[in-house]
């Protein structure tokens, strides 16, 4: 699937485990709340474009980590556990080491 405009398919990645505690998906959800979110990207959509015809591209690529705010409108949630989000939700590029 390939995104179109300013948007970016993503997957969350959710932590599975603290310290040698595996959590519940309750848990999960309520240590969401009001934290941010991480998503590896999978794929990118062109870009946005401005009104004088300026394509501005996104600023991440397939592979990478991003950080959103757990309060932002959306993702839009798709069947396969995947999510569609716009590229002025990212608030972080997290280098591919970490």
């Amino acid at each position: 699937m390939k995104p179109t405009g300013n948007h970016l398919l993503v997957e969350e990645e959710e932590p599975q485990h603290i310290g040698g505690i595996f959590l519940t998906k309750k848990l999960k959800m309520d240590m969401m709340l009001g934290r941010p979110r991480v998503f590896r990207v999978l794929s990118v959509g062109p870009g946005r474009t401005t009104r004088k015809g300026v394509l501005l591209p996104i600023e991440c690529e397939p592979g990478d980590r991003i950080i959103t705010h757990s309060h932002t409108e959306g993702p839009m949630d798709l069947k396969d556990g995947k999510h569609i989000i716009t590229a002025d939700q990212i608030l972080a590029v997290m280098p591919r080491n970490l």
